[in-house]
């Protein structure tokens, strides 16, 4: 699928920029028949052969620098989950050719067998999230996919095309840094490979995503059942703009989620 990027609003500095041509559509979308859930995690992640850690490019291609370096924090955050990784991981950025094409749609290519996958960002910073939110068959896609209008940035699941919520950016420019919603979602792709995705509306969205799975999610059985969650960040004292900093009173709010 050819790819235009038109980069509106790159003023916000946000993850999810206007995409006049990633107007997803609602329908027609599969969501993953996998159905794999947080408590694979371990098994499927942490205990897999390789784990490769998608990060993105910072300031390559007209990519919001701020956004890639919270992208990038939030996937330190997961790298740092307690009791380390038996897993060899690898850190790649989105701009190696050798795992990721660099024409549209931007296709993984060359991961070793038995390996798993976790990106952060959103498709305009990640080029590997773009190409899982933009598959137009439907084995292998996302439980959720993120896409934007003219006016707002919408979550919609891929197997029912039901919209979960939506945030105009209206919202999203007066919020900046003080509340956010982030998506943290598993599935398989369709050559059999586990994919998580952290994302957020904007780069402390993505942020608070990583925080919030390493000390909220990770080797917790409330969420084992769950594929996917969607979580609003709002840093209560307006002061701080990182998640998780201590003393901030960071106020975590889950609005959606599915079990397996």
């Amino acid at each position: 699928m050819g790819v235009h990027l038109p980069y509106r609003h790159v003023h916000l500095y946000i993850t999810f920029m206007l995409m006049v041509s990633l107007l997803l559509p609602i329908a027609g979308y599969g969501g993953s028949q996998s159905q794999l859930t947080f408590g694979d995690f371990q098994y499927l992640f942490v205990d897999s052969r390789v784990c490769y850690f998608v990060i993105t490019e910072t300031g390559e291609n007209g990519k919001p620098i701020p956004g890639a370096v919270h992208d990038n924090l939030a996937a330190a955050y997961v790298a740092a989950i307690p009791g380390g990784w038996n897993a060899s991981v690898v850190v790649i950025v989105d701009s190696n050719e050798y795992f990721v094409s660099q024409e549209p749609p931007y296709e993984p290519r060359n991961f070793e067998y038995d390996s798993s996958l976790i990106l952060f960002g959103g498709p305009v910073s990640n080029a590997l999230t773009y190409y899982y939110m933009s598959l137009n068959y439907p084995e292998g896609s996302p439980p959720v996919i993120v896409w934007a209008d003219d006016t707002a940035v919408h979550f919609t699941r891929t197997d029912t095309g039901e919209e979960l919520l939506s945030v105009s950016f209206d919202d999203i420019s007066r919020n900046m840094g003080k509340s956010d919603l982030f998506l943290i979602e598993v599935f398989e792709d369709h050559e059999g490979r586990p994919v998580m995705i952290c994302l957020g509306v904007t780069a402390y969205g993505t942020y608070a995503g990583g925080w919030y799975f390493r000390n909220v999610i990770y080797g917790n059985s409330l969420f084992d059942g769950y594929s996917y969650l969607i979580v609003n960040w709002t840093d209560n004292l307006e002061y701080g703009r990182y998640p998780g900093v201590p003393d901030d009173w960071d106020y975590w709010a889950p609005l959606w989620d599915v079990s397996g």
